[in-house]
């Protein structure tokens, strides 16, 4: 039966006439009756929407024998090959329409599950060669035949194999989904002039969605089992890692506050700030993309996406202001922009008395004082003290360890850096701890210093 005796059954068959079926193809009666007629031939395009119409498969439309046949002339093998690779691009366009209208789980488990089709079958083809070369290889009069034979088997059960997916593909998921037609979107007509004489009217096409797994047609209970385990698995797993990021996220908004506290002090502050807040854009980016994902919300990807890209953007650009503020500020070691603070403290001299040696000092003789007169020399941001302990040797001797301790004025080293920031300088904060000993003594006690250190460090 030719197409021109076909397509007016099918059409009856769906109760539609000719002005009904063009109106949905989007063309004039005229070219259904001369279709019909035998006049004119659709292009594919059109049969293919025909059988979507008509409820119908492409060889229910083409002429008989136009399809597969390898007795007819070249020009049938022509068309063919045609109509053979306008299948292919359709089960490629239909195959990708069906991914792309799933949601976030249904993706999931159609990845899951076509994964596990393609292990089964790699592992069936192992076994496959496996049993093969343990028949056939020691039967073979050369080891070179059998290296031959198994390249030709491999490409068989890869053909095979592959042919077995697609099936499989084919009925599990491409042969049980439809598309229904979103009643919220409105149809609208517009009008398109062609002549000043004439309007054609089209009808703009509503948006459709596509509808995955026929209930009646449901896959098997375990594989719906392991699917569950593994989305319920990647929740916990996205969980376990936006736990961090949300502390990571107020932490960062925390210490973004902080920079724009301290934005007078300088532009640097104001590029931290910047980069704060880029930071936080990209960590509630992710955190909504967890979220969504964990409760089975919908996803706004775009939004999202975007989210993301401005938070990437305001980092580059406080990133840029921060190190351009760097660059300008002067380097210097501890003691070119601090002086020196001195604590003066005099102390009598006994016969066990000796003086710490942990920090840099200096001796003066003088011999006109009977007493040790030390001058501790400190930068600003430290509270120096001269404390004097009883300690013991091992021969459980006593002596006075003179030492100097400190308390860190957190505060005021605090105001420091903020001035110095402000003064476009730094220096190495971490040596702010320096203290110079200055000891003022007579030779005799300078001596006498001198041997009760000796003494008492004999015991080490």
């Amino acid at each position: 039966m030719r197409f021109s005796e076909k397509l007016p059954k099918l059409r009856k068959n769906n109760n539609l006439s000719q002005e009904q079926l063009a109106e949905k193809l989007g063309v004039s009666r005229q070219a259904v009756s001369k279709w019909e007629a035998g006049n004119s031939y659709p292009d594919m395009e059109k049969m293919l929407q025909m059988c979507q119409i008509l409820n119908c498969h492409l060889e229910d439309l083409m002429d008989d024998g136009s399809m597969g046949n390898t007795s007819i002339e070249g020009s049938k093998n022509k068309i063919d090959l045609n109509v053979c690779m306008q299948d292919f691009l359709n089960f490629i366009t239909k195959l990708y329409n069906m991914f792309v209208s799933m949601r976030f789980k249904e993706k999931i488990e159609f990845i899951f599950e076509m994964v596990f089709i393609i292990l089964i079958l790699l592992l069936s083809g192992l076994l496959i060669m496996k049993l093969l070369e343990y028949i056939i290889y020691g039967i073979l009069p050369l080891p070179i035949l059998w290296k031959i034979l198994s390249k030709v088997i491999t490409l068989i059960l890869i053909a095979v194999g592959g042919v077995i997916f697609i099936h499989l593909l084919k009925i599990r998921y491409l042969d049980y989904y439809v598309t229904i037609e979103d009643q919220n979107i409105t149809k609208k007509s517009i009008e398109e002039p062609i002549e000043k004489t004439e309007n054609r009217h089209y009808e703009e096409k509503s948006k459709e969605k596509i509808i995955i797994r026929d209930p009646k047609h449901s896959g098997p209970a375990f594989l719906k089992v392991i699917e569950k385990i593994i989305v319920i698995m990647i929740k916990l797993f996205m969980i376990f890692i936006a736990i961090p990021v949300v502390i990571g996220f107020v932490i960062d908004v925390g210490c973004t506050v902080v920079s724009l506290y301290h934005i007078i002090y300088g532009n640097i502050f104001a590029g931290i700030a910047f980069v704060g807040i880029g930071i936080a854009l990209i960590l509630y980016s992710f955190m909504e993309l967890a979220f969504n994902f964990v409760v089975d919300k919908e996803q706004h990807f775009k939004k999202i996406f975007i989210i993301a890209i401005i938070g990437l953007i305001t980092c580059g650009v406080g990133a840029g202001i921060a190190i351009g503020s760097y660059l300008n500020f002067e380097h210097g070691s501890t003691n070119q922009y601090n002086e020196y603070k001195t604590l003066s403290q005099e102390i009598p001299m006994s016969d066990n008395l000796w003086i710490t040696k942990n920090y840099e000092h200096e001796y003066i003789i003088d011999n006109s004082i009977g007493t040790v007169n030390i001058e501790v020399k400190y930068l600003n941001g430290i509270e120096p003290k001269l404390e004097i302990e009883n300690r013991k040797n091992s021969n459980d001797e006593n002596y006075q360890y003179c030492l100097v301790t400190y308390d860190t004025n957190r505060y005021m080293l605090y105001k420091n850096i903020l001035q110095d920031i402000k003064n476009k300088k730094l220096i190495d904060y971490e040596n702010l701890n320096s203290i110079k000993l200055k000891i003022t003594v007579s030779q005799e006690n300078y001596e006498k210093l001198q041997q009760n250190y000796e003494k008492y460090c004999k015991q080490y």
